[in-house]
């Protein structure tokens, strides 16, 4: 449904990707957290709270989002990303 109606797309993505951002994001912290007795888990909480912002920057305003989500989703999936990058540095 969603390939043959573009439309329908733009509404529902922006939100589907936010919610899961927001999840991912809010486990991110829970994770830094458990952390917090080693050196540097700072910036696990803080990369945390960067995906979370740009998670609610998606669903703060889905129009918008539905028009700029190639860049928000991308920046949110960075921040996740390079969060993973140094909790497997501090797992190592």
């Amino acid at each position: 449904m969603l390939i043959t109606n573009p439309l329908i797309t733009a509404q529902v993505l922006p939100f589907y990707v936010g919610f899961g951002l927001m999840f991912r994001s809010m486990m991110a912290i829970g994770v830094s957290f458990q952390f917090s007795g080693i050196k540097g888990w700072g910036w696990l909480l803080f990369l945390g709270i960067g995906g979370l912002i740009f998670s609610f920057m998606l669903l703060r305003n889905p129009v918008f989002a539905g028009m700029t989500i190639v860049t928000f989703t991308g920046l949110a999936f960075l921040v996740i990303g390079i969060f993973r990058l140094v909790l497997a540095f501090k797992f190592k």
